[in-house]
């Protein structure tokens, strides 16, 4: 599930059946519509109903979906988007594992795995 916190000082939660949620930048709290003007969470989207849950289901295939989405001049899904282009890192999370997984780009997308 996603928590977040609305305009109107109210909280929202947002949870899914089965093992994938996709949450970008963008609140959930604003709905389909507007998430889908997103490249990256309209991208995510496709690829997880193309691969349905259990084709994301480690942090390793998760990884794979991070890599497409993420804002790097050496991404050749990214569209042409004037400025800069800076995902510094990215994190997936395995509720069930209880595993955090944080990849920095300058480190090569090394694995640096927390638990709690």
């Amino acid at each position: 599930a996603v928590i977040e916190w609305g305009k109107d000082r109210q909280l929202s939660v947002t949870s899914q059946k089965g093992g994938v949620l996709v949450s970008m930048n963008t609140s959930l709290m604003e709905g389909r519509e507007s998430l889908m003007k997103d490249w990256r969470y309209a991208y995510a989207d496709k690829y997880v109903a193309e691969h349905g849950a259990e084709g994301i289901a480690t942090h390793a295939s998760m990884a794979e979906l991070m890599k497409r989405i993420s804002i790097r001049e050496d991404n050749p899904v990214v569209p042409d988007i004037p400025g800069t282009r800076a995902t510094v890192w990215t994190s997936t999370y395995d509720l069930m594992d209880r595993t955090i997984v944080i990849r920095y780009w300058e480190d090569r997308y090394k694995e640096h795995r927390l638990s709690f």
